[in-house]
């Protein structure tokens, strides 16, 4: 009896975590644009029989006012969101892939100078009520089909909200 209780307990109380089928792989390119700047990101990513990955992911930012000119093209973790901040000075990349070493969460300069990443799990977010994760592939911390993304610039930090969790970055 105590055994029954004790999985109910476990069951009840990870309800929002999932195993995995298998481990994440696909091709996937998504683009941002705001004003003279277009950010490209592409990601192909697989595992091979042996357990071993193969991948390719890359951000590329093109300048609009000068003919489409790739100002720059830079590995990157994988992404399925792109957002650039109102006036072009920062973008960000947001993910819903969960692996050893890819981040949910990515601020740039928009240089392509890696500013800040977060990774994170459920349990650690702010808000978290909707939150889903599988053990290795799959964070679900914000409405993939109609993210709501604010990125707020001050004079002392850039404060990034995405759906209702918040980050900071001090400048």
């Amino acid at each position: 009896m105590f055994n029954k209780f004790i999985v109910f307990i476990v069951v009840f109380f990870c309800g929002g975590l999932y195993a995995d089928v298998s481990m994440y792989g696909g091709t996937k390119s998504i683009f941002a644009r705001e004003q003279n700047y277009l950010i490209l990101h592409h990601h192909s990513f697989y595992y091979e029989k042996n357990e071993s990955r193969s991948s390719i992911s890359y951000i590329e930012l093109l300048d609009l006012s000068k003919a489409g000119k790739t100002e720059f093209k830079i590995s990157s973790p994988i992404f399925t969101h792109l957002f650039i901040v109102k006036g072009g000075g920062y973008f960000i990349g947001v993910s819903n892939i969960k692996s050893d070493d890819n981040p949910q969460l990515v601020l740039y300069s928009i240089g392509g100078k890696q500013l800040k990443e977060w990774s994170f799990s459920c349990r650690e977010l702010t808000y978290n009520e909707f939150c889903a994760e599988s053990l290795y592939n799959y964070i679900q911390w914000f409405d993939e089909k109609n993210p709501q993304v604010l990125i707020i610039e001050s004079s002392k930090d850039i404060r990034i909200k995405v759906d209702e969790n918040e980050f900071f970055f001090e400048l």
